[in-house]
């Protein structure tokens, strides 16, 4: 859980809204281990031990896919908006 610790957890904002960038960045199968849980400190504690617990390194493969794609995003070079448009859409689903 790594890339959680150091993107959101190591940020300087209220646990609920760490608790809410976590649940941004996890997929529908992993979300839904944590999903009833309550949006408090309590709350975000406990899904950082149950995502830690149940899914362990498998998370770090997960956010390190997408965090890896995005330096390999084509280079835009002049205005082609078809080109801008396409990498947004890749950039977008790497976010």
């Amino acid at each position: 859980m790594r890339p959680i610790r150091s993107e959101v957890d190591a940020t300087n904002v209220l646990q609920i809204t760490k608790f809410s960038y976590v649940k941004e960045l996890l997929e529908p199968q992993v979300l839904s281990s944590i999903d009833g849980l309550p949006f408090t400190t309590e709350g975000y504690e406990r899904a950082k031990n149950i995502l830690k617990t149940k899914f362990g390194k498998e998370m770090n493969k997960v956010v390190n896919a997408y965090v890896s794609s995005i330096p390999s995003l084509p280079m835009i070079y002049g205005a082609n908006p078809n080109k801008v448009s396409q990498c947004y859409e890749k950039l977008c689903s790497s976010v």
